[in-house]
């Protein structure tokens, strides 16, 4: 069951990548920029849950250990890619980390939920 709720997880974050690419494939800079803040969202944000599903079954201090790294992760990758699109594509900069930043919060709210009906099915 927990490796069901990954996996349908996985597929609702790339279902939600993929329409937020198609909308964005007009071949301006700005739909180049929401197409990369699309896929940066979604590569951040996958690693991170899967980690974390997988860390549920652990201690607490795993977990918590994971949910740190996996921040801290996010973050550091977050702004390494906003440097590279600001140093070599001529997409948007703001148009990117609005994308970005907005889907990664999109995409955690998902990963919350499923997170917690894992949490749940662990108990029950």
């Amino acid at each position: 069951m927990i490796q069901r709720n990954r996996w349908i997880c996985t597929g609702v974050l790339f279902g939600c990548t993929a329409l937020g690419a198609a909308f964005s494939l007009t071949g301006e800079s700005l739909c180049h920029a929401l197409m990369l803040g699309s896929l940066t969202a979604f590569v951040l944000v996958l690693p991170s849950f899967w980690g974390l599903s997988w860390a549920l079954l652990k201690s607490d201090k795993i977990f918590y250990t994971v949910f740190a790294a996996g921040f801290i992760m996010r973050l550091m990758l977050l702004t390494l890619i906003s440097w590279l699109v600001f140093r070599y594509f001529r997409s948007s900069l703001v148009g990117f980390l609005i994308t970005a930043v907005s889907l990664f919060v999109v995409f955690s709210l998902i990963e919350a939920y499923f997170i917690s009906r894992q949490s749940q099915l662990n108990r029950g």
